[in-house]
Order: structure tokens, then sequence, then C-alpha cells
């Protein structure tokens, strides 16, 4: 029986060993599988360090151009309010002219209608010689 028993335990212990082994192999693929996760991680923290430093460049590009954007919004305000009161001071300023304008137009029609009115008298003047004379 002691032999039996010793074959039993030499099984036994190579088949824990054999056991152990797979172990072992199984646990050094996972950790060959970690390792190579952890570089990706690591490149992938790269490589988001990166994104995130773009995006940090956009958005003060961004910034930057909505202050000059809110810049030119009241320079054009501004612009527009100059021109729009330069405007109203020169409406002011034609105003008189156009009516003197209006009133001279007026005043050379009247000239014009006289001045028709004298051609017409002196032609009246001749017909009526002319019947004298007849």
């Amino acid at each position: 029986m002691t032999k039996k028993k010793a074959t039993t335990k030499n099984n036994s212990e190579n088949y824990t060993n054999v056991l152990l082994e797979k172990m072992n192999s199984k646990i050094d693929l996972v950790l060959e599988q970690h390792s190579g996760l952890r570089d990706t991680m690591d490149k992938m923290d790269v490589r988001l360090s990166n994104v995130e430093d773009k995006v940090t460049g956009f958005s003060l590009r961004l910034y930057s151009a909505n202050d000059k954007l809110d810049g030119l919004k009241r320079d054009i305000k501004d612009s527009y309010k100059s021109t729009s009161d330069y405007l109203l001071r020169i409406e002011k300023e034609v105003a008189p002219v156009k009516a003197e304008i209006k009133d001279l137009k007026s005043r050379l029609k009247e000239k014009a209608d006289v001045a028709r009115l004298f051609v017409l008298e002196k032609k009246i003047e001749m017909i009526e010689k002319k019947l004298s004379r007849a």
C-alpha cells in the first residue's frame, strides 16, 4: 500500500504541478495582455492629451475671434450712428435749398409766361396793323 500511496501521491503532485503550470501560463497570458493594454492606454493618453491641447488652442482662438467680432460690431454700430447723424445734418442743410429751387422754378415759370404773353401781344399788334391797312 505504501507503494500505491506513493504513486497516488506522485500522481497527485504531478497533476497539481501540471495545473500550476497551466495556471501560470494563463496568468502570463493575462499579464501580457494587460501589458499590451497598458501600452495602448498610455498611447491613447498621449493622443488624448494632444487633442485636449488642440481643443484648448481652438477655444482660445475662438474667444479671441469673438472679442474681435464684438469690437467690429461696436465699430459698425458707431459708424452707422455717425453716418446716420451726418445724413440728417445734410438733409437739414439741403431742405432750404430744395425749397429755394422750388420757388425759383415757380418764378421762372411765371416769367416764361410773361415772355410768352409779350410775344403774343406783339403778334396781335402786327395782326392789327395788317388789318388796319386793309
